[in-house]
């Protein structure tokens, strides 16, 4: 298991944003003709540390969460459920892992004309 998995498992284990989305919760990208709303995560990099005593078992990953809805209001509501399930919480699984918000950002894709919140956390998790 990974920090990636473990992601998916806090994502598609909260009640609310299963009641908002369903199963449509994607690795790096979305089936196009996907029903909305629909959350895609993505691991956007990774920082290893290294000691004086050489490389820990420990890493610091920086994910990207999106949420897209036909409405602006229905993408935050999204959002705002994709960061209380993980927002500071020690995600279950081996990673041991933990992320912090970093940033937010809106967005609209004029070929689908969805709108989208995108959120950066940085996690601090157990190299697998």
């Amino acid at each position: 298991m990974s920090y990636q998995s473990d992601i998916f498992t806090a994502l598609t284990s909260d009640a609310t944003l299963t009641g908002l989305v369903g199963d449509r919760i994607w690795a790096d990208v979305a089936d196009g003709t996907e029903a909305t709303p629909y959350v895609v995560y993505q691991v956007i990099s990774t920082i290893g540390e290294t000691t004086h005593d050489g490389a820990r078992n420990i890493e610091f990953p920086l994910i990207q969460v999106s949420s897209w809805a036909n409405t602006k209001a229905e993408s935050i509501a999204v959002a705002s459920a994709v960061a209380n399930a993980i927002e500071g919480k020690e995600l279950i699984g081996y990673s041991e892992s933990t992320f912090v918000f970093d940033n937010q950002q809106g967005n609209h894709d004029p070929e689908t004309n969805l709108f989208g919140e995108v959120l950066d956390f940085r996690g601090a998790c157990n190299r697998n």
